[in-house]
């Protein structure tokens, strides 16, 4: 089952900023935004939908998203696999079904009304980070922690995501032991001992008192004769981490420091796996140091998560310039071919219609009325065709689209609207903003022209506003702008949909570096938002 399209739309990126660390969070708003570009894609210049789903299906977070009536309708595996159901299984459960059991952090039963996801849902609220506990078949706990958000229009449903912190909670656990536990050493060495991670503690002046066994087992060593010294464990170190790793173990004694690290290790079987690292000062209730206690967690899973990330978002990026280079070949391409056509009106057809009406005006002076009344409404039907093939030539390629500013060529495009249509476009042009790559200068000109057109069609007024000003840097912005009745309720003009032109201009601008935007005009009307990179750049996503 895949998430409908118009649920997919209704994902807000920015409801995104409070569901997961800061690393997460980013690649979780750009593997949204290659969703909806690649499900909103109609040929092979947007990115496969195949890729965008492989990313979603790999992401290291559970994702989850239900409907308006808290039924999910969408799942990554990780998701299935936190919840410890199949896809299908997730899927027919609501989220407040009897048959999760849930408990708090305390390890009281949570009633289904204070789930996160319910109360996220029913309260149109965001829930962020909430531990709670799913109680497995054998009794068995998984720690998860739950954020919910609303999705973007009310009613519709929550996006939901899970992040296992089952081995945070056991670390942490063993720090809040260590640290009250002065007296009771015989008993934190059994319970360190059942840890799944590794787990040590030194004397005050720095020398390992003691290793549970996970780290004999990772090391190989036998657990009679693990000494802790140094030269035991640095030769498994990376050679590109041991110097930075022993330096900051002994800046952290030397100054009681806490310390928190990711390093390569090698396991006894030869392999190197990434170790997540951390240990802080031990100090008893009346302010005397113990030394440092610590863990040692293996987070090869998640670092290779990572790095299969960021080569897909690697790739993607080059594919997207890839597109942006095509789009902008296209684009002039096309004009050129624009530019042919209309030289053949002007050196055939324009000409062949002149000689035509030469030879016509040689009958139109008959005597006899039966040839002369035909022959003049002949004449005519040349001169109206000559007209039409001029405006036609003036149309594919207006002459001051490429013999002046783009600032003239706008003005001239907003005096022909008034000549051709009675339409008056006001126009607020900074004349020293320039466009120079010919590819922009086409697509942005059309659409402002289709813009027009549909101010013409579509907003039954006299008066239209056309505006090009600097935003950033390197980037434009132009508007067209009416006050007629508007956009409808689906972001359609009254009374007939967007031309399907300016939806292809939309396509068009985007592959090239710009945004398109389209809404309601303030007090009234409808406006047109053109962005324009000056130079090349990743594709904006428009707006409606």
């Amino acid at each position: 089952m895949e998430l409908p399209q118009q649920e997919l739309d209704r994902l807000d990126p920015a409801r995104l900023e409070a569901l997961a660390e800061p690393a997460l969070r980013e690649t979780a708003i750009r593997l949204l935004h290659a969703l909806k570009e690649a499900r909103a894609g109609q040929d092979a210049r947007v990115i496969p939908l195949a890729r965008c789903r492989a990313l979603f299906d790999q992401f290291p977070l559970g994702i989850a998203v239900t409907d308006g009536a808290g039924n999910i309708i969408e799942t990554n595996p990780a998701a299935d696999h936190l919840m410890g159901v199949t896809a299908a299984e997730h899927r027919r459960r609501p989220i407040d079904s009897p048959d999760w059991v849930v408990i708090d952090e305390k390890g009281q039963p949570l009633p289904p009304s204070d789930y996160p996801a319910v109360r996220a849902l029913r309260r149109k609220i965001t829930v962020k980070d909430e531990v709670i506990g799913r109680v497995d078949e054998q009794g068995g706990v998984t720690w998860l922690s739950v954020t919910a958000a609303p999705l973007a229009e009310d009613g519709r449903g929550v996006v939901i995501t899970f992040e296992d912190v089952t081995e945070r909670r056991a670390a942490e656990a063993i720090q809040r032991q260590l640290d009250a536990a002065r007296e009771r050493k015989g008993h934190l060495r059994n319970m360190a001992a059942a840890l799944p991670v590794i787990a040590w503690w030194t004397k005050p002046d720095g020398t390992r008192e003691f290793f549970n066994r996970h780290y004999s087992d990772f090391l190989g060593l036998d657990p009679g004769q693990v000494t802790g010294e140094t030269q035991e464990w640095s030769p498994a170190i990376h050679p590109d981490d041991v110097d930075s790793y022993l330096q900051l173990i002994k800046t952290a004694l030397r100054r009681r420091k806490s310390y928190d690290v990711e390093l390569r290790v090698q396991r006894h079987d030869g392999e190197y796996r990434w170790i997540n690292a951390m240990g802080r000062p031990w100090w008893g209730p009346d302010g005397d140091y113990f030394g440092v206690v610590g863990i040692a967690v293996d987070v090869t899973d998640r670092k290779q998560a990572e790095l299969a990330l960021r080569e897909s978002n690697v790739r993607l990026r080059e594919h997207a310039e890839k597109l942006a280079q095509l789009a902008s070949q296209l684009t002039i391409t096309e004009y050129r071919e624009r530019q042919r056509f209309a030289r053949l009106l002007h050196d055939r057809v324009q000409q062949d219609l002149i000689a035509v009406k030469f030879k016509l005006h040689a009958l139109v002076h008959d005597t006899d009325p039966r040839v002369s009344g035909p022959v003049a409404d002949a004449v005519a039907l040349v001169d109206q065709s000559l007209l039409s093939s001029r405006a036609l030539n003036t149309e594919l390629t207006p002459p001051s689209l490429h013999d002046a500013s783009f600032h003239g060529a706008l003005t001239w495009l907003a005096q022909s609207f008034e000549h051709d249509y009675g339409l008056h476009v006001e126009t607020e042009l900074h004349g020293d903003l320039p466009v120079e790559r010919a590819d922009l200068r086409v697509v942005v000109f059309d659409a402002v022209r289709e813009a027009l057109l549909n101010v013409v069609k579509h907003a039954k007024v006299q008066t239209a506003s056309l505006a090009m000003i600097p935003v950033e840097e390197d980037e434009i912005l132009v508007r067209v702008s009416d006050a007629g009745p508007g956009l409808g309720p689906q972001g359609e003009p009254q009374p007939t949909a967007t031309s399907q032109g300016l939806r292809t201009l939309e396509e068009r601008i985007q592959l090239l570096g710009g945004g398109l935007e389209i809404g309601n005009r303030a007090g009234g009307g409808t406006e047109l938002r053109l962005h324009v990179p000056l130079s090349p750049g990743v594709a904006k996503t428009s707006k409606r």
